[in-house]
């Protein structure tokens, strides 16, 4: 990394080409999609790229690189959590979802929808 920082571009590349399959595999495990991991994969590079002038090397830079991986998935899961599977309440349950051995009722529930609008969706108000 400190030739990176003196400007040396074969540098960076080797460090895309070393980092870049064991950063994508530990992205994966946090967001667990691979296209997702991949964007941030690709992100952390850029900000270690736009960094470079400023590294301190005070710890290992892969210590660096992993932290701003972490910090890069754990925004993007806070970020995209609303996007999570969510089952709309006004479709119709078909009878092959109610054969199932957890039921219908076991699905997550869409926390914004209010507690009085679930139950008199269920028939139960």
């Amino acid at each position: 990394m400190l030739d990176v920082k003196a400007g040396d571009e074969q540098s960076f590349a080797l460090l895309l080409q070393r980092y870049r399959s064991p950063l994508v595999n530990f992205l994966y495990r946090m967001v667990r999609n691979r296209e997702q991991a991949e964007d941030l994969a690709q992100e952390v590079f850029i900000r270690v790229y736009r960094a470079r002038a400023e590294y301190v090397p005070s710890a290992k830079f892969t210590t660096w690189l992993f932290r701003i991986a972490t910090n890069l998935a754990l925004n993007s899961i806070r970020d995209t959590r609303h996007q999570r599977m969510e089952i709309s309440l006004d479709t119709p349950v078909t009878a092959d979802a109610e054969e199932g051995p957890s039921g219908p009722w076991m699905w997550r529930i869409n926390i914004r929808t209010s507690s009085s609008t679930w139950w008199r969706k269920c028939g139960r108000r």
